[in-house]
């Protein structure tokens, strides 16, 4: 395989089916709540949507560029990897979402385009939509496509249910000594209620800390990638450049997949094959640490531009910025390995659903009807539990973040930008140019340097 066709290959994508509230929690109890929710013909027959190539090879496979992959036969089941097997041939979800082996399915809301939690904003007007004042109204309408409701639907319920029968048992059980003592325990649940939420808080914020931490720790790897080839596209011996390129534009693919934890998979080789040669590839090891691998091998190129007399500040320079990305990719690791204390969650989790099931003892003493006591319960239920499962949707950021696209955009500025440079650096040119120029390098030493350099100060 050439390295136009390793780099023209296009990505797979996935098509998954939209979620189903009614038919993910209550088929194991109403088996004809399925077919009652089966899925819609727009759902069935999603539009025709074109294939991604690359502009390496656009010129030998326009045909291809063009064509178009029909998703009617695929079958909407729960199972995501039926569908996905079916539209290999495709890149683009319908709602935009790229086909990342490292995504999280379970914590993308898919039902509505507007409610898909990978976004990534480009324009202005992306960000006008998102802070529209008619949001509040929009997002009620569509809250059946949402990912933190799919997810506590089945807990609220149960719980909804508790306070239900212990409503009903208040009204039909003659039993004062044992409502009494139920409705005494209102108080302490008041006070508990208080520690319960600053509990939740405390929870959402060390996760969203995580979230902005991730997200900052991947823009850094992007930032030095491009610091590093803007570098090699101007010092890095002309011969060096592309195969140099291809090496820069890895290491954020390469982080992605350890912050993923899928590195060393079949998915894994598939992404790094869409820009590394077969040669390179073979050169690196799966199973270990293959950002470090590939920073090793860009070590090792600006160790042999010794031979090609890149002075040595331009190697130290380009030495820096791999350095700094070795950081940034340890950081990566670290955010991405290292989770939120598990007895911290566990005993948070545990705590609020404790405390929600002692919520009837408010009802009883109050005297609610048990329709009053099982609206109140189910909507403070879905309340507290979303707010604890949006802290957990957050543990791990680089599961829920658009880093494909990201991870795109760095390989399509990278590899043509620095492939294409013929900009040499002025060492070995003429004496007599380069004074003309005003270029002073190593090579100008003695008098010839004071010479050039009154020549600069005259002119």
């Amino acid at each position: 395989m050439s390295a136009t066709t390793t780099a023209g290959a296009p990505h797979r994508a996935r098509i998954r089916p939209r979620s189903n509230l009614a038919a993910t929690y209550l088929s194991p109890i109403l088996p004809g709540a399925v077919a009652l929710h089966s899925p819609s013909k727009r759902e069935a027959t999603l539009p025709h949507v074109r294939t991604r190539t690359s502009t390496a090879s656009s010129s030998s496979s326009s045909a291809s560029s063009d064509a178009v992959v029909s998703t009617e036969s695929c079958e909407w089941t729960d199972d995501e990897s039926e569908c996905a097997r079916k539209t290999k041939a495709l890149n683009v979800h319908e709602c935009g979402v790229p086909d990342d082996p490292g995504l999280n399915w379970h914590l993308l809301s898919e039902s509505q385009c507007d409610l898909t939690t990978i976004v990534k904003f480009r324009r202005n007007h992306e960000w006008r939509e998102y802070q529209s004042s008619k949001r509040w109204f929009q997002q009620l309408t569509t809250i059946n496509g949402s990912v933190v409701a799919r997810r506590v639907t089945f807990p609220a319920l149960v719980i909804t249910a508790w306070a239900v029968a212990v409503a009903t048992a208040a009204k039909t059980v003659s039993a004062p000594w044992l409502w009494a003592s139920v409705s005494s325990a209102s108080q302490f649940v008041s006070i508990v209620g208080g520690a319960v939420s600053l509990l939740l808080v405390f929870r959402t914020n060390a996760a969203f800390a995580r979230f902005c931490a991730a997200a900052d720790s991947f823009a850094d790897v992007l930032a030095s990638t491009r610091n590093l080839s803007r570098k090699m596209a101007v010092w890095a011996p002309v011969t060096h450049r592309s195969s140099l390129a291809r090496l820069c534009a890895a290491i954020p693919w390469a982080v992605k997949h350890r912050g993923q934890g899928i590195h060393g998979t079949p998915e894994a080789a598939e992404e790094l094959e869409t820009v590394l040669t077969p040669a390179q590839l073979a050169r690196l090891d799966p199973a270990g640490n293959v950002p470090a691998q590939l920073m090793t091998e860009i070590t090792r190129a600006l160790d042999r531009m010794n031979e090609h007399k890149v002075e040595l500040i331009y190697q130290l320079l380009m030495d820096n910025d791999l350095t700094a990305l070795h950081a940034y990719a340890a950081k990566t690791d670290r955010i991405a390995q290292t989770p939120t204390p598990v007895s911290y969650t566990r005993h948070i989790s545990r705590s609020l659903m404790l405390w929600l099931l002692t919520l009837p003892a408010c009802s009883v003493g109050a005297g609610c009807p048990w329709w009053i006591t099982g609206a109140g319960t189910a909507l403070v239920s879905w309340l507290l539990l979303g707010i604890d499962d949006l802290g957990m949707q957050l543990e791990q950021p680089y599961t829920v973040m658009a880093l494909k696209s990201m991870c795109e955009d760095v390989q399509d500025e990278v590899v043509p930008e620095t492939g294409r440079s013929e900009w040499t650096p002025r060492i070995g040119a003429p004496r007599d140019e380069v004074k003309a120029s005003g270029f002073l390098n190593s090579e100008l030493v003695g008098d010839e340097t004071a010479d050039a350099t009154t020549q600069l100060a005259s002119a």
